[in-house]
């Protein structure tokens, strides 16, 4: 876009280089939450697919990202940016790979959005990362009360 920053890797980056300034600006407290990994069919058709061993419906975690040059340099760009992020793919992934099934709860309703009963577990989650990422007001001088 015109003038807008470039030499970040292309229009995405780009765009995020130009958007987390914005934000930084106009709120006293940001947090930049990165895409969750894709299971990249969907998972309920492969589930129904393989009701006697959903296993195969797992990806590996490597091939979970979608562009992940991109989300590289988005979470590049936030830090340089000092915008607080989050990566959300140990919430759905184990270390090797990532599953569409987790104890009794399907994580995807399609081949990238998360279920509700899955969106409702891993909120607890959400909270505390968020609340990690917020800086405390600096503290008040008692001599100056």
């Amino acid at each position: 876009t015109a003038g807008g920053p470039t030499g970040h890797g292309g229009p995405w980056p780009d765009g995020a280089a130009a958007i987390f300034p914005f934000r930084r600006r106009s709120a006293k407290q940001v947090t930049f939450i990165s895409d969750p990994p894709y299971p990249q069919h969907p998972a309920p058709d492969c589930v129904a697919g393989h009701l006697s061993d959903v296993r195969s419906c797992t990806r590996p975690r490597s091939d979970s990202t979608v562009l992940p040059a991109i989300k590289a340099a988005e979470l590049r760009i936030a830090k340089q940016e000092q915008v607080n992020s989050i990566d959300p793919v140990s919430w759905f992934c184990a270390p090797k790979l990532c599953p569409v099934i987790v104890g009794n709860i399907l994580v995807y309703h399609d081949k990238s959005h998360m279920t509700l009963e899955w969106s409702r577990f891993i909120a607890p989650v959400l909270d505390n990362a968020i609340l990690r990422t917020i800086k405390p007001p600096p503290a008040r001088d008692p001599s100056s009360a």
